[in-house]
């Protein structure tokens, strides 16, 4: 959200500016605290992007609130708060934006009251499942979100029970690092493009840091 125009990563502030700038969804990092509340941090430790020490799911919301999220990017950024999702969510309702969630924990119960709790559609976030069992799980409790599946692939890539699994429980893309395609030596990434459009699921190329 952001933090490539060099502001602190999941933060409020970033997250403003890219919706200002008309993108159509920021990718953010969630993990639970100690007492259950979702918050926007990529580390498992705070250590790097606050000026606490300690582990998230350690740690109580109402202490992170306390937290200085912003100096460690650059000065003027100080007092930034560290951000729960529902206000990440609230945020992006208010820009008509959507929130692609890197789920750093399994907690779609959370997420579900979360979206609950702030009075927002499910499809306000995208979801990287990256097993098959998740993908499952995610679609019985929140069946009105997208999913970008995120897990390995078939041994064999025209398996065509994978990609109807996949479309029957609410994905509609497949992700995939950016250097798979780059550095493929035979057919198989065409395979899957192939295959993933025949079934209406899109392929998506991640970690697209140098343009050629």
């Amino acid at each position: 959200g952001g933090s490539s125009y060099n502001f602190p990563e999941n933060t409020l502030i970033s997250l403003e500016q890219v919706f200002i700038e008309d993108i159509y969804a920021a990718e953010v990092d969630v993990r639970f605290t100690a007492d259950s509340a979702l918050v926007l941090m990529h580390d498992y430790y705070i250590d790097r992007t606050t000026n606490g020490l300690g582990e998230v799911e350690k740690l109580t919301l109402s202490y992170l609130k306390t937290l200085d999220a912003g100096s460690w990017k650059n000065a003027k950024y100080q007092g930034t708060k560290v951000p729960t999702l529902k206000e990440a969510l609230e945020l992006a309702n208010k820009y008509q934006k959507k929130l692609y969630l890197n789920m750093k924990v399994f907690a779609p119960k959370l997420i579900a009251r979360t979206l609950k709790e702030a009075n927002l559609p499910e499809d306000i976030v995208l979801l990287d499942p990256d097993d098959l069992e998740k993908v499952k799980t995610y679609h019985e409790i929140l069946p009105n979100t997208p999913l970008v599946y995120f897990g390995e692939l078939p041994e064999n890539i025209n398996d065509p029970e994978f990609y109807t699994f996949l479309k029957n429980n609410g994905v509609i893309a497949i992700e995939i690092p950016a250097d798979y395609i780059l550095y493929s030596d035979d057919h198989r990434m065409e395979e899957l493009q192939e295959m993933a459009h025949s079934n209406k699921l899109q392929l998506w190329a991640y970690t697209v840091n140098d343009p050629a």
